[in-house]
């Protein structure tokens, strides 16, 4: 299966114990939101966005993100909030 670059953003922060539950994403607290950015298949993509429901998480938004802003996140912050001073890619 082929994987896509995604980015989705929840409205809030999350907690570190929500942020857990992320395991293969790469978690980015900016306020107002906080960001979550991984490689998906369609099928992970569809138990994502079911998780966030699970959660009770608002996601306000979702894109396809180039494979250099997943690079840039910090992919080595997986599944825990990375620090909000990182600088996330800009949202056009």
């Amino acid at each position: 299966m082929t994987e896509t670059c995604y980015e989705l953003r929840v409205a809030g922060r999350m907690s570190e114990r929500a942020c857990s539950a992320f395991m293969d994403m790469t978690v980015l607290p900016v306020a107002p939101e906080t960001i979550l950015y991984g490689r998906l298949t369609d099928a992970q993509l569809h138990g994502l966005l079911a998780l966030c429901q699970d959660l009770g998480l608002q996601v306000v938004a979702i894109r396809e993100a180039p494979s250099a802003a997943i690079a840039a996140s910090g992919q080595h912050d997986r599944g825990h909030c990375a620090a909000a001073s990182q600088n996330p890619p800009r949202r056009d």
